[in-house]
């Protein structure tokens, strides 16, 4: 067992043993912490190669959080017990890659987390990645802006002129093609219909995984770009209206699975 903060954590195997009383679909603090100790036993084993990946189900983080921990997700949480600073969030399927500048903060809070290196972070590891992927230096990614149209040549906000543009125009490898800040709302369309770009570097979490999971929901996976391991997960929450009824799709986690062993490959 592992003690944290003012409760006992125990381990996943045993909770439904011990705790006869758990539902489905339902708040109960021991599940709660049991599946945060599970992603930092997790984390702990890949960082010390007892474990070759690490494929993560979906947790409720309103649960977690009312059990008293602070936690805003698994990427965040990876990226703490690994040490790392430089990571971001990318989500992959056959029909499109995104990935994201920023993941779980509130909106308002945006304009002041950008920055020309925070982007450009976001681009390298996903230029990183597509090489990883394609074998080839040969990439196209496309950067969206932040406001809508892209700020409208500083009419509707001024961050693509001051911090998006610059990043996009810094020196990245030979063979990658960087573009933009295009306007969202016609950027996903020439991705996954034109077939102009490999991938998308996004601003924001709604930004990017709204037209992923129209595109791709229940197809796709999330990769954690920056990590000293690897971890995938699904492309969805919990669906706690579902829980315990047999009704869910595990196409997610298949797909999961398959990624993540092409990684080990790689």
């Amino acid at each position: 067992m592992q003690v944290l903060s003012q409760y006992t954590i125990i381990e996943p195997t045993t909770v439904r043993e011990k705790y006869h009383g758990l539902s489905f679909g339902s708040y109960n603090k021991h599940a709660a912490l049991s599946a945060y100790a599970a992603i930092g036993d997790a984390a702990r084993d890949a960082h010390n190669n007892k474990i070759d990946a690490i494929i993560t189900a979906p947790v409720n983080k309103e649960s977690i959080n009312k059990a008293g921990i602070h936690f805003t997700g698994h990427t965040e949480l990876l990226a703490e017990k690994t040490g790392t600073s430089s990571f971001i969030m990318m989500m992959y399927s056959d029909k499109l890659i995104v990935s994201l500048v920023t993941t779980h903060i509130p909106i308002m809070a945006l304009s002041s987390i950008l920055s020309k290196d925070t982007i450009y972070n976001a681009i390298t590891l996903t230029g990183r990645f597509l090489e990883q992927i394609k074998k080839t230096s040969a990439i196209k990614i496309a950067v969206t802006g932040l406001n809508p149209h892209a700020g409208e040549g500083g009419y509707i906000g001024k961050e693509e002129i001051q911090i998006i543009k610059p990043a996009v125009q810094s020196d990245f490898p030979t063979g990658w093609n960087v573009s933009g800040p295009f306007s969202a709302d016609t950027l996903f369309n020439r991705a996954v219909y034109n077939h102009e770009f490999d991938a998308i570097v996004a601003m924001y979490h709604d930004q990017g995984l709204t037209p992923f999971k129209l595109t791709s929901f229940g197809k796709g996976v999330n990769i954690t770009l920056g990590l000293p391991i690897i971890r995938v997960s699904v492309d969805h929450g919990t669906g706690y209206d579902i829980a315990g009824h047999y009704r869910a799709d595990p196409s997610s986690i298949i797909t999961a699975v398959q990624i993540a062993t092409q990684l080990i490959e790689r």
